[in-house]
């Protein structure tokens, strides 16, 4: 079955992988949610009342739709815990899920954060070189594998600036959504800045990706590309916005 991930592209661009998340919902034969249950209130001849129940419908992971949505991070992309970045091309950080992911059919319960804007469930990954020169078109086994891109571009997050890594985890289960933002990290060889965010959500394992500001390559860039997507585990099938696979793109203000 398909997996949906829905992208949106809104100032700033969002995008996700997987269908939308929705709570169960107990409604009267009037569509209302809030109702008293009473001895006489339009109970049947039998004593009963009828009930209508709307839940999400779950699929299973082993491919991605990309649709479009507003622009409506969870949190703020300064927010959350700082790891306090001072990285450069560096698969830095470890961290374990508060819940078990669902990611191309198979769970995973932690992920390494790429400093060029990037997440990997290939936790052997930590310490290694998150090469910076996005080459390949998604899927492509070059790309790092088993790997969310967003927006996957060449970052230096330094501890003398205001550029930071933050992660969060907000709301309750099974509806939680795990948030990794990647705030203010400056484009190598420029001064601009970029921040994006990536968020996986608990029980449906929708993928999102929002982006702030991707501005356009300045001159004295080191590489230029720049990649949103999601990849499977040997690189053979991806997914990308068919205006965001890797290439020179700018996102600002879109809509």
């Amino acid at each position: 079955m398909v997996r949906f991930l829905q992208l949106f592209l809104l100032f700033i661009v969002s995008f996700v992988f997987s269908q939308v998340p929705g709570d169960v919902k107990v409604k009267d034969t009037s569509g209302n949610e809030s109702f008293n249950v009473t001895c006489n209130n339009n109970l049947d001849a039998n004593g009963c009342i009828s009930l209508h129940v709307e839940y999400p419908v779950l699929k299973q992971t082993t491919g991605y739709e990309v649709s479009q949505t507003a622009y409506n991070p969870p949190v703020a992309m300064n927010q959350g815990t700082s790891v306090n970045a001072d990285y450069d091309d560096l698969f830095a950080l470890k961290l374990d899920l508060p819940f078990k992911f669902c990611f191309f059919n198979q769970h995973f319960e932690a992920l390494v954060i790429g400093s060029n804007g990037m997440i990997t469930f290939n936790v052997d990954q930590l310490g290694n070189i998150n090469y910076p020169n996005v080459q390949w078109q998604n899927p492509n086994p070059g790309l790092s594998k088993n790997s969310i891109f967003g927006v996957y571009h060449d970052l230096v997050f330094s501890s003398g600036d205001s550029s930071e890594i933050y992660y969060s985890t907000i709301g309750n289960a099974p509806y939680r959504k795990f948030v990794i933002s990647f705030y203010e990290g400056r484009v190598a060889g420029c001064t601009d800045r970029s921040s994006s965010q990536i968020v996986l959500h608990e029980t449906t394992n929708v993928i999102e990706v929002f982006v702030d500001k991707k501005l356009a390559p300045c001159p004295t860039r080191k590489f230029e590309n720049a990649l949103i997507g999601v990849i499977n585990a040997d690189g053979t099938v991806g997914y990308s916005p068919a205006t965001r696979n890797t290439g020179v793109w700018q996102a600002s203000q879109e809509g």
